[in-house]
């Protein structure tokens, strides 16, 4: 049973879904994760692919908070991923072609990995894919 959301992205209204099992509440701060609302980092791959990183840079724990606050973000290069703006500067491309990648400082805990694999189907379906790094 999850919960969706509406967010404007230029200009334009996209439909998000929360995994399940997560409540959406306003997302609190964590010092992993400082900039909700910013894109961390953009590659653009060879082949004309982009990927989206996020950069978390402290440990993140299994509490509500930490997990609200990742999806706030991933929520977020969601609606950058679908937005007018995207569109300008790196064309029309597939879901496969776009990576939201979560780059660990630390070594994640396992319940944020699980929330990371829960929320697959929810990226597909706004056209990207996510993965994880993580360093050990």
């Amino acid at each position: 049973n999850s919960t969706s959301t509406r967010m404007a992205a230029g200009g334009d209204d996209h439909a998000f879904r929360w995994p399940s099992g997560v409540s959406q509440i306003e997302p609190l701060s964590h010092p992993g994760i400082p900039d909700l609302d910013c894109v961390d980092l953009v590659g653009v791959r060879r082949n004309g692919g982009v990927d989206l990183g996020i950069v978390v840079s402290q440990p993140l724990d299994a509490s509500e908070q930490s997990q609200r606050v990742l999806l706030a973000k991933i929520e977020n290069y969601l609606g950058y991923r679908n937005s007018e703006d995207f569109r300008n500067e790196f064309g029309e491309l597939q879901a496969d072609q776009v990576c939201i990648i979560v780059m660990f400082s630390y070594p994640p805990d396992p319940t944020i990995i699980d929330l990371i694999r829960r929320a697959e189907p929810w990226v597909a379906e706004n056209n990207a894919c996510i993965r994880f790094e993580a360093d050990s």
